[in-house]
Order: structure tokens, then C-alpha cells, then sequence
């Protein structure tokens, strides 16, 4: 879509001939060229031309076993030529998924073309989450005095469907703090992530009522700061004494019916939206971004 002028094009990724090959496609990041897809019902990463959508091939893909990495592949964030992918830990045949594997972070050097590592195994759940991990978004943010050369103060941001927020050290894949975003403890489904410039880290989430169809009280929208993972709701300042791990005290939206199930999200500073997103490459794993702007516009998906 044309973000000046609304103009879509509604099958801008094409078909490998006649045949259909990107199934239930989750996350996808650019570099030199290539838009890199997640393809969740196939387990691979699919590469298109980035001006004329054509199909070009498989990156990478699982093999139904633990060490072919590419297992439910969901988000995607390339920085420093590599890919990192968050994946589900399932296998997919026919259409289907079963969960097999841990859940866990992948990187593979687009440069070199490797066959890919782990960057971060599965952590442990968080005590108010669903019971088990399953890492969805994921994007890479720097702090405003980082270069693109130094990645020392660089961190890997990940969102948990289960109920997680949790940053690993990027040159180590070592957990540096994770924190709930269960605003309703055991029952809360997070979505994907977006980190403005200034540090805001902004997640979907509603509460799961086993029905698909049910949209419940609608989503909501949290906010936490990318330094520590404090939580940071609508009226307060980032130094305000809050409790981290308090059920709702990072809500941002509070429950809202236009929002049914919602997974992503895309979180602008006020001068992005006038400069259409081209700003310093202080976050990577999405559209960059200017320093010191606040005003923030969001628009998060949902799905029914």
C-alpha cells in the first residue's frame, strides 16, 4: 500500500507460475532488494523481488527435525546482514501444525550464507503466562548513541503469544530481563511488537476465550520501555514507581471492541509519518525511526 496516497495492490507477492507457495505468512523484513517472508504453514523463508514481487526461492527451510531450525518461522528482523527469525517449534504437513520442538531464535548470515544457528533457545515461561513459550515478534533496537557498527548497546526484542516481553544481548543471544504482558494473569494471548525510536515498546494483546469467534471485551494495546521493560501506561511517566509484574499496569489502549484478536501492530513517531518512515536506522526489524518525538500513531491488525 501506498502510505501517501492508500493505493493497494492487493497480490503484489507473486505466485511461483500457477502455484501458490507463501501459506499463512507471518513476519518478512528487506535487505538489498529481497523482501524475506515467513511462510508458517510450509516452515520456510521465502525471498521476492522487493519492486516487482516475483518469487525467487526458498532462503530456508525445516526438515521436521529439531536441527532444521526453520519450525513454525513467525517473525523476521535483519540487521548487520543477518536474519533473525522467532519460531513456533511446530512442524507443518498438509496444512497443518503439530508442536514438536522448542520454541526459539534463529539467525542465519545472509552474506555468507550459512545454514543458520540458535541465537537464543527457549526461555522458561513467565509464572503469568499460558504455561508454555512461543515467540512471535521480534525486532532489533539500539540505543540512540549506537552506530550501526557497534551493536554493544543493541538489544533483541521478542513478544511471547503466552504472555511474555524479553530482550537478549545481541552479540551474546544471553537473556538480559523479560517481564509479563498478561494483563489478565493465565488467560492473556500477546500479538507482535513495534519499538519507536525514543524506546516505547508497543504489543497487541486480548484475553483468550477458546473461541475464535469470541472477541470478548476487544484487545488492547500495552506499552513497556525497551531500557528495562517498565511498564509504561497512557498517564504515567517512565519514572513513576510501578509495579512490573502488576496485571494491566502497562496498558496503553484499554480493552477496545474495534480491536478482535489483534497480532500486529506498527508503532510511528509523528515525524516518521511526515518522512514516511525514513529516519536514523536506530531500529532495525521494521521502518526506521526519528530520535525525540513522542507522539506516537498506531494501527494494530486483527483477525477474526
Amino acid at each position: 500500500q501506498n502510505l501517501d496516497t492508500g493505493e493497494e495492490e492487493p497480490f503484489f507477492l507473486k505466485k511461483n507460475g500457477n502455484k501458490a507457495v507463501l501459506h499463512r505468512p507471518y513476519g518478512f523484513d528487506f535487505y538489498n532488494g529481497f523482501i524475506y517472508v515467513a511462510s508458517f504453514l510450509t516452515d520456510q523463508v521465502l525471498m521476492y523481488d522487493a519492486v516487482s514481487g516475483d518469487y525467487l526461492g526458498v532462503f530456508a527451510q525445516g526438515n521436521g527435525t529439531e536441527e532444521g531450525l526453520v519450525n513454525g518461522p513467525n517473525h523476521i528482523a535483519i540487521f548487520q546482514d543477518k536474519l533473525y527469525l522467532t519460531t513456533q517449534g511446530s512442524v507443518a504437513t498438509n496444512g497443518k501444525f503439530l508442536h514438536l520442538y522448542d520454541s526459539q531464535i534463529v539467525v542465519f548470515d545472509l552474506k555468507n550464507n550459512d545454514d543458520g544457528a540458535v541465537f537464543a533457545p527457549q526461555p522458561t515461561p513467565l509464572p503469568s503466562s499460558l504455561g508454555f513459550v512461543s515467540l512471535m515478534g521480534i525486532q532489533i533496537h539500539c540505543s540512540n548513541s549506537a552506530s550501526q557498527e557497534d551493536d554493544d548497546s543493541c538489544l533483541v526484542y521478542t513478544s511471547d503469544v503466552a504472555g511474555g516481553l524479553r530482550a537478549f544481548d545481541l552479540p551474546t543471544g544471553e537473556l538480559v530481563w523479560e517481564t509479563p504482558t498478561s494483563y489478565q494473569p493465565g488467560s492473556t494471548v500477546s500479538g507482535a511488537l513495534s519499538i519507536t525510536s525514543s524506546g516505547e515498546i508497543y504489543i497487541p494483546g486480548f484475553v483468550d476465550h477458546k473461541n475464535e469467534n469470541d472477541g470478548g471485551d476487544g484487545g488492547v494495546v500495552q506499552r513497556f520501555w525497551a531500557e528495562d521493560g517498565h511498564p509504561l501506561p497512557l498517564h504515567h511517566h517512565r519514572h513513576h514507581n510501578l509495579d512490573h509484574h502488576h496485571p494491566g499496569a502497562a496498558l496503553f489502549v484499554p480493552h477496545n471492541a474495534d480491536l478482535v484478536r489483534p497480532m500486529g501492530i506498527l508503532a510511528l513517531d509523528s515525524s516518521e509519518r511526515k518522512n514516511g518512515g525514513d529516519g536514523d536506522k536506530n531500529k532495525k526489524g521494521g521502518m526506521n525511526s526519528i530520535r525525540g518525538v513522542t507522539d506516537v500513531s498506531i494501527s494494530a491488525s486483527t483477525t477474526g
